[in-house]
């Protein structure tokens, strides 16, 4: 793959992840010098990394959408259908073994654009991980979500998603109150 960027002009290193979970696999490529090419950085040793993890045992059901993208070069990504795409935001807030408060930030955009989830997938993504599936359903989904937003340590999701944060107003979206009553008002 490395050998394929170099072609188009973007030397990259590949170093494979730190940690082997049991089905994902993955890889960082670290691209040098981009960041000072497109005005990022005035140090040209300062590299991008990209990581990328693929899951070699996915739960089944989710639906697949392709969007051709024009930019600089056209390319067609096949990618998960928004449903399919907050199943598994839902799963990582959730049934993560630790708390990531970039998944709450996709949370609350999901939220926001009013998405309901693939029940399929997260049912199966959570049966799973858990052993048992907790029959989600339309009827039952918003029970679902306000009795795991109470366990939710929002002061640990603040903490953990405040550097990726521009804007440090933000911050206060990551309440309990604000998120139950945004849950309460979108899912009804």
């Amino acid at each position: 793959m490395c050998a394929v960027f170099g072609l188009y002009g973007f030397p990259i290193e590949s170093a494979p992840k730190d940690k082997k979970e049991d089905a994902i696999h993955g890889t960082f490529l670290k691209f040098g010098g981009l960041l000072k090419e497109v005005g990022l950085s005035a140090l040209s040793s300062h590299k991008l990394s990209i990581k990328f993890e693929i899951d070699t045992n996915p739960p089944k059901g989710g639906n697949l959408t392709t969007t051709l993208v024009n930019k600089t070069y056209i390319i067609n990504i096949t990618h998960f259908d928004l449903p399919s795409a907050f199943a598994t935001k839902l799963h990582a807030c959730f049934y993560r073994k630790f708390t990531k408060g970039r998944d709450f930030y996709d949370f609350i955009w999901y939220v926001s654009k009013k998405v309901k989830p693939n029940y399929t997938l997260l049912n199966n993504a959570i049966e799973q991980t858990e052993g048992a599936s907790p029959c989600l359903n339309e009827g039952n989904f918003k029970e679902f979500l306000l009795r795991n937003i109470k366990r939710i340590n929002f002061n640990q999701v603040k903490k953990d998603v405040e550097r990726f944060l521009e804007d440090k107003g933000e911050l206060k979206l990551f309440d309990k109150g604000t998120i139950t009553s945004s849950i309460e008002s979108v899912y009804l």
